[in-house]
């Protein structure tokens, strides 16, 4: 049995082929691994089925298949074994999936104009497979069959529901194993930038095909299609090179998006870039070694195996998610479908739902609401669908019931990845009806204080002043949902039988011919849900899904401040950060919005570099952060993995303040008051910006934060962080120890305390001035 060691650490975790190291062999300064054939050991049970097993949108349409509204489908949940681990295996395939797509038929030579409707359309999509039994593994044989009668497919993939330990230190909390298959097509130059090929956006066979990644037929303007082939990020002559533009689309990781977990190998380890199986007929020493997060990453072929440490209790509970986060391939991914959710149930669900089970009138009804754009390529590149279209858990314009005076909880999740994401969602206002009563509970999967539930600082202002008066929205119900985001409320169904909709609309201003196209898909949409919702087809808002009230009656009534649950101890608020040496700045930067070859991105000053840290927090040690954004039109949602922080203010609001700090892990940087240059001064040129206070706990080691429009993450917008421990090294992650001592807040001894010591990351180069005329080393004039 051979052990791996390397600087990520020399912490191993066990495959029934034996000890598996949680490093990387280093071979000339590149990492390659590759995981063992055999499967998990599995004991008498690996995981339960908890909900009746759904394929979402699986197989490709029948012939002329139309579209049919239909109540509201809901990913498979499946649940740990008794002991508390969740024993699974995830399969990543390119599959024909039969989608809704909103479409404006061509008009017939002579004929009439055909009216926009939505229609079923079978598209290539990377799609997730998961066991039909959770107690019979998906073997290497059954990945390698697309037909294996084994393995179930989802667009969602399926909702894993775990549960943080008991208390601190208990060693309770869900164990997630899982074998992370890739089975999509060999890419022999997966660090190439791909071709921007602006391939037919309609029309019979529109869009690129996932397998050889060339246009289905030939581009035709007049189709929406543009004839040259160029390289993916051109400016002014110049092409940008790897890892910072959009390649390696048959690579493939996964990102545990809300988790505080150790960003270490084997858990939420994002520089790992799982490849396809060598071909039989490729030598293995030919394929390339070198990833594209460079020294820092791994490369595995084929398999690799996540062994998270049982989930501690300082894990919030809530609405959480996983998707793929390869750099270079993430934007493209996460659109194809490569998502899914995880449903942390904790302290505060079983307080919740004692309340409804006793004072509120329940059982509690618990919807789960994944909101996607499942296209075959990014906007611009090719993909069928270019008007943005709006699905939930892969429906268009579902069905939901709820009984009169019912109260709903319903999950959000943002699973999106670009600016026509970056919603706002709500009821609207129509004359003589009255709208659904809202709460918002959690953000980003982290509940909502006592204050802020009472406050609703995102129905209202920060300062929990009633919000403006809005003529199309509701404004009482109305919240933002951008890329990345989960929103978790209680819904409360009016008094009166009928039907509503719940509607959306698009935040961001896009460049002229998008906002045309996608605003005028939005009206369409309006007027054929207006006689079934009363939604004024003149608002411009496109209908997310029908709310139905029946006639029976559930009187059912909101908790008072004093019977929603308390914080937890581990949430309490961050102090106020007065050292200027733990205040820093952020700079989200880009120029040439809306020009797919000419934006380009950083964050400041720099594009990603895989091969050092731009920012070394030690454990325990609060900063103040103000995140700063010099788009007009580009709320770039900033996203940091591994600890939520606390939002203090933003600007665009009134007031800045909030009066009760929020928990998030993704917070859309307010827009500037003009478009400005990258390298002007962020105050006097009124960027907009929020003000957070973050701070590592427990968890040592490298992770990012970055834009959660992903196409701009993918093309540099993206940075290296690091957690340290006060020597500047890192240390290795394990479970908690028996008999711990963990602090009054339940935070336990941290890697520093209890792991073997890890060489850090180095320091990035220092930013050049921001002020100074660093844009032109990156071909940016004028």
């Amino acid at each position: 049995m051979n052990e791996i060691r390397s600087r990520f650490g020399n912490r191993r975790f066990r495959t029934a082929a034996g000890v598996l190291a949680v490093g990387a062999l280093v071979l000339a300064g590149c990492a390659s691994h590759s995981a063992s054939e055999a499967p998990f050991d599995g004991g008498e049970r690996r995981a339960r089925m908890l909900t009746a097993l759904a394929e979402l949108n699986d197989g490709p349409c029948e012939p002329g298949q139309p579209y049919v509204q239909r109540r509201l489908s809901e990913p498979v949940t499946i649940g740990p074994r008794a002991d508390g681990t969740l024993q699974t295996e995830l399969v990543v395939r390119i599959r024909e999936r039969c989608v809704p797509v909103w479409v404006q038929p061509e008009t017939p030579e002579g004929g009439e104009t055909p009216e926009p409707r939505w229609e079923m359309q079978t598209l290539r999509l990377r799609t997730y497979g998961f066991p039909k039994d959770p107690d019979r593994p998906i073997t290497a044989a059954d990945a390698d069959d697309p037909d294996s009668p084994h393995i179930a497919w989802s667009a969602p993939g399926p909702n894993f529901l775990v549960h943080p330990a008991s208390a601190p230190g208990a060693p309770d909390g869900t164990r997630f194993l899982m074998r992370l298959y890739n089975r999509m097509p060999h890419d022999g130059e997966p660090h190439a930038c791909d071709p921007s090929l602006k391939c037919n956006t309609k029309g019979p066979d529109a869009g690129v095909d996932p397998l050889t990644g060339e246009c289905k037929v030939p581009p035709d303007p007049a189709q929406g299609g543009v004839p040259e082939f160029v390289p993916s990020q051109v400016v002014d002559g110049k092409v940008i090179e790897p890892p910072n533009c959009f390649h390696g689309n048959n690579s493939t990781n996964f990102h545990f998006h809300g988790f505080h977990i150790s960003p270490q190998l084997g858990q939420d380890f994002v520089g790992l870039e799982l490849r396809p199986p060598v071909p039989a007929d490729v030598h293995h020493a030919s394929m390339p070694a070198h990833g594209t997060h460079g020294e820092s990453g791994v490369v595995a072929y084929g398999q690799f195996d996540f062994a998270v440490d049982p989930l501690r209790y300082t894990q919030p509970p809530g609405t959480h998610w996983y998707h793929a986060h390869k750099h270079g391939s993430t934007a493209l991914q996460v659109l194809n479908g490569l998502v899914g959710t995880f449903e942390v149930r904790g302290e505060f669900d079983a307080a919740l739902d004692d309340y409804f089970a006793t004072a509120g009138g329940g059982p509690l009804v618990d919807r789960l609401m994944v909101v996607q754009q499942l296209q075959e390529r990014q906007p611009g590149l090719g993909g069928a669908d270019q008007n943005a279209s709006v699905l939930i858990n892969g429906q268009a314009n579902p069905i939901v019931t709820m009984k009169r005076g019912e109260i709903q909880r319903w999950r959000f999740v943002g699973a999106t990845m670009q600016a026509s994401a970056a919603l706002r969602v709500g009821f609207p206002e129509v004359a003589g009806k009255g709208s659904p009563e809202v709460r918002q509970i959690a953000m980003d999967g982290v509940q909502f204080s006592p204050e802020n539930y009472v406050c609703q600082p995102f129905l209202n202002a920060p300062d929990c002043s009633p919000a403006a008066d809005d003529s199309e929205f509701d404004e009482l119900t109305a919240f933002q949902l951008s890329p990345g985001n989960r929103v978790d409320l209680l819904v409360k169904a009016p008094l009166e039988a009928g039907t509503h909709c719940m509607v959306y609309d698009i935040t961001t201003e896009l460049h002229e011919t998008a906002e045309e196209e996608i605003r005028g898909a939005l009206e369409e949409r309006a007027e054929v849900s207006a006689g079934t919702c009363g939604i004024d087809p003149n608002t411009n808002l496109g209908p997310l899904f029908t709310l139905v009230v029946e006639p029976d009656t559930r009187e059912m009534a909101y908790p008072s401040p004093e019977q929603f649950p308390p914080m937890a101890s581990y949430l309490a608020d961050i102090p106020p950060v007065t050292d200027p040496a733990l205040q820093r700045d952020i700079h989200y930067e880009m120029v040439n919005q809306g020009n797919l070859n000419g934006t380009q991105f950083w964050i400041n000053q720099q594009k990603y570099s895989a091969d050092c840290a731009n920012d070394t927090l030690i454990l325990d040690q609060p900063q103040q952060w103000t995140l700063w954004n010099n788009s007009d039109k580009i709320a770039h949602p900033f996203h940091i993995h591994q600890n939520p922080f606390q939002l203090v203010a933003e600007s665009g609001r009134t007031p800045n303040e909030y009066r009760y700090p929020v928990w998030r892990d993704t917070m859309p940087i307010p827009t500037a008051a003009a478009a400005v240059a990258p390298n002007s001064n962020p105050v006097t040129s009124q960027w907009g910006n929020a003000r957070i206070r973050y701070v590592a706990k427990e968890f040592t080691g490298l992770f990012v934060n970055h834009c959660h429009i992903l196409g701009h993450e993918d093309r540099g917008m993206m940075q290296n962080t690091q957690a340290s421990c006060p020597d500047g090294s890192w240390a290795t992650t394990g479970p908690v120890a028996p008999g711990a001592e963990c602090d009054a807040e339940g935070f336990c001894p941290s890697d520093c305390v209890t792991g073997e010591p890890i060489p850090a990351t180095p320091a990035c180069p220092a930013p050049p001035p921001q002020d100074s005329d660093w844009p032109a080393a990156y071909g940016v004039t004028g």
